[in-house]
């Protein structure tokens, strides 16, 4: 594999070098980023420490392919101890995304960085430096604010994009261990460490947090469009992750609404402009087509390959469930069709299978968390509040 060596420099200002006593810790040796198809690993250099004084960092790594930027944040907190007060501190993660072609890693003010913070007071941020992989020399930078000009590339094996799609019922009725059965979400979610989904980290399917997928998938259909919008947000994100198109949706056809509903949500925008999200993601993840009449389109009328048609009732000249009635269904799929014949190689008719993550789902059996999604639309907790 192709792999990437970027040195981190910490650049002290006044006030935080004063912290190089033995009252503070001090993260001023630099760091190392090395990182390859799988994933990077970090490890910085610590001086100064107080034994048992701990330190979070927080670093930023944005990745740009072709004029598609994905940026990831995480941070990890590690304790110096009694026997090395000048530890090196290694935390490793896969990429949260499937890598596929050729990346580049940005050398941006503020946009490839970390920052740390010491129990003890004492904090501090800079931009990192690249080092060129096939030469091993410090490539000069950072450059000023928003000029991406040093970069490093990353190639990787290309990954195909194949549309799998499934709607938010399925995914929250799958978030759990029911019976003994798999918790399907639980597993992509594990694969990709994360979503983001209007601005919120989702990481778990546990009930009553904020982080929760579940809590994000089960909402009443008479809650607020904001919260319908995050559930098929949700849906959406898990089904990229599942086309090999990330979470952030990268080269898939849905990708650039994705991320404009994405956004929409997180800056909680106009009424109009969030209930047109709401319908073009909900019609996605049914596996349908949008026509320029408004109509969701999944199939043709006895599969004649003529009469347009967005569910069974559609053929008798009848209206189908509206995606707020679909909230408070519960079976497992919202769109079980007879005489609408589904389109062929419609992404609902895909089998759920990411080779690259290892997920395979193609033999699933009854849901996991019918009970668990119940009780999320029961209670009062969402991803924008819980108490």
């Amino acid at each position: 594999m192709s792999k990437i060596t970027a040195a981190l420099c910490l650049c002290l200002g006044v006030g935080v070098a004063a912290l190089s006593t033995s009252t503070a810790a001090t993260i001023d040796d630099g760091a190392q980023l090395r990182s390859d198809c799988s994933g990077y690993t970090l490890n910085f250099q610590g001086r100064t420490f107080i034994p048992g004084e701990t330190v979070t960092v927080t670093w930023t790594i944005t990745l740009q392919q072709g004029s598609t930027p994905t940026t990831i944040i995480d941070s990890a907190t590690f304790t110096s101890t009694t026997s090395n007060p000048t530890p090196v501190f290694t935390v490793t993660r896969p990429w949260n995304m499937v890598m596929s072609g050729a990346y580049d890693i940005l050398n941006c003010g503020g946009e490839g960085f970390y920052s740390w913070v010491s129990s003890t007071g004492g904090s501090s941020a800079s931009a990192w430096q690249l080092v060129d992989p096939a030469t091993g020399t410090a490539i000069p930078g950072p450059p000023p604010f928003g000029n991406c000009a040093n970069t490093a590339r990353l190639t990787c094996a290309n990954v195909p994009v194949v549309a799998q799609c499934r709607g938010p019922r399925f995914w929250g009725r799958r978030a759990g261990e029911e019976a003994g059965r798999r918790n399907v979400t639980g597993e992509v979610l594990d694969a990709v460490s994360f979503i983001s989904v209007c601005g919120k980290t989702l990481d778990t399917t546990n009930l009553n947090t904020a982080f929760s997928a579940e809590e994000a998938l089960c909402v009443k259909g008479s809650t607020d469009d904001r919260l319908r919008l995050a559930r098929q947000l949700s849906a959406t994100a898990l089904n990229c992750v599942m086309s090999n198109a990330g979470p952030n949706c990268t080269g898939i056809s849905i990708g650039a609404r994705f991320n404009e509903c994405n956004n929409a949500c997180a800056a909680n925008t106009s009424p109009s402009t969030i209930s047109a999200c709401i319908t073009d993601l909900h019609c996605w993840n049914r596996g349908g087509t949008k026509l320029a009449s408004g109509m969701c389109q999944i199939g043709t009328c006895n599969g004649d390959g003529v009469t347009a048609c967005s569910g069974d009732d559609s053929c008798s000249g009848e209206t189908e469930p509206s995606e707020r009635a679909d909230c408070d269904l519960n079976n497992d799929e919202d769109d079980e069709t007879g005489v609408c014949v589904r389109t062929p190689s419609n992404c609902r008719q895909q089998p759920l299978v990411n080779a690259s993550l290892g997920l395979d789902f193609t033999q699933l059996g009854k849901a996991s968390s019918a009970s668990g999604c119940k009780e999320a639309r029961k209670n009062s907790c969402t991803i924008f509040s819980c108490n």
